[in-house]
């Protein structure tokens, strides 16, 4: 049990330091003394200690793990490639942290949501990494898309950041609609959403008719969503 908390530790610190720094922006928003610029350079400091802590208890959890390490239902597995991947993710995002200090003393960009707005994608993003079901990769990849859209329209004051964070909310929900028709087709066609059973479904014997064309679209259809998801060319 206690193997199973620590393998899933970093998830929980960073959701839970996420909501403490929401609190404590709010808290101190109305405050003449530590509002901008204040807040927000001590909303990034703890935004980037809280990345770094996150860091260190996945350190932490890595010599628990065996070759594949399956939880929750098996909705997700954590090995040395998901260890990896979210090690280079932290890492990224303690350095988008680490420029948004910069960027908002250069702009006069007030809006310390904003810089808690990156690390709860991270979120999302951490669980998408160790995901081993389509249905747990597709809610993982939405709310960080949520946190996209805000993120893109977080400049109240300027008419481009309000229809940027429009355009990008109506165009976002057509990939998800895409993505999720992909994994309904595939799930209709095999009757299994974990990969390891889809991998064996796949792999084991010859798909012909009907169940072949619903696969061929279902992978399709994730394909063109997940690639329009990153706004990959020509997408």
């Amino acid at each position: 049990m206690f193997n199973l908390f620590l393998a899933v530790s970093p998830e929980i610190f960073i959701i839970n330091a996420t909501f403490i720094l929401l609190i404590h922006g709010l808290v101190f928003s109305t405050s003449k003394k530590y509002d901008y610029p204040p807040l927000v350079s001590n909303v990034g400091w703890l935004g980037l200690l809280s990345v770094l802590i996150t860091l260190l208890l996945l350190a932490a959890g890595h010599p628990l793990l065996t070759i594949a390490h399956l939880f929750w239902n098996n909705l997700f597995r954590r090995d040395n490639f998901t260890y990896f991947c979210q090690i280079l993710l932290l890492l990224s995002t303690a350095g988008t942290i680490s420029m948004c200090f910069d960027s908002s003393e250069q702009e006069r960009f007030d809006a310390s949501e904003s810089i808690v707005l990156i690390p709860l994608p991270t979120r999302s993003m951490l669980f998408m990494i160790s995901a081993y079901d389509s249905i747990a990769m597709y809610l993982a990849i939405e709310p960080q898309s949520l946190c996209f859209y805000v993120i893109a329209a977080s400049k109240r004051k300027s008419e481009f950041s309000t229809e940027a964070g429009s355009k990008y909310l109506i165009l976002g929900a057509f990939p998800s609609g895409i993505l999720l028709f992909g994994c309904s087709m595939i799930y209709g066609s095999t009757g299994a959403t974990h990969f390891d059973q889809l991998a064996k479904i796949l792999t084991g014997y010859e798909i012909t008719g009907a169940r072949s064309s619903g696969i061929f679209m279902g992978i399709l259809s994730i394909a063109v969503g997940s690639l329009f998801k990153i706004t990959a060319v020509p997408f």
